[in-house]
């Protein structure tokens, strides 16, 4: 009269725990939920951030952003028709639209916030200046 006793049914059960198939559902579960978890992280962040950039623009004292109608949102995977250029646009503009600027007007950009901080760096020194009634020869 052998063994432990009993009937080794598991296996054949559908619930059973270690069957591959269950395993496999499990799996893919488990997918399913981290890429649902990843994608309301990463609407939560576009939120987020969306809504930062509009209290920032609020604060600055400039227009708000003008937010696509929830059609477009739902047709933006769609590929947009490109808008037909006038022919007499000049080769600046045209580099403006692309986003990308030539090496001198990145320069001019930067030497004009140079200045600015310049002045702003002389404005400073010159009201300190008048405050303590002279610079001081410490």
């Amino acid at each position: 009269m052998g063994g432990h006793g009993g009937l080794n049914i598991l296996p054949q059960k559908r619930w059973n725990v270690y069957n591959f198939d269950n395993r496999e559902k499990v799996r893919k579960d488990e997918e399913a939920a981290a890429k649902e978890a990843q994608i309301q992280r990463e609407e939560a962040r576009k939120r987020d951030a969306q809504s930062r950039l509009e209290v920032l623009r609020n604060v600055r004292g400039l227009a708000p952003l003008k937010r696509p109608s929830p059609e477009a949102e739902k047709g933006k995977d769609a590929a947009p028709a490109p808008a037909p250029a006038p022919a007499s646009t000049s080769a600046k503009i045209s580099k403006k639209k692309s986003g990308k600027k030539s090496l001198k007007e990145l320069r001019e950009e930067r030497l004009k916030r140079e200045r600015v901080e310049k002045e702003r760096e002389r404005a400073l020194f010159m009201k300190q200046s008048q405050r303590s009634g002279g610079f001081s020869r410490r």
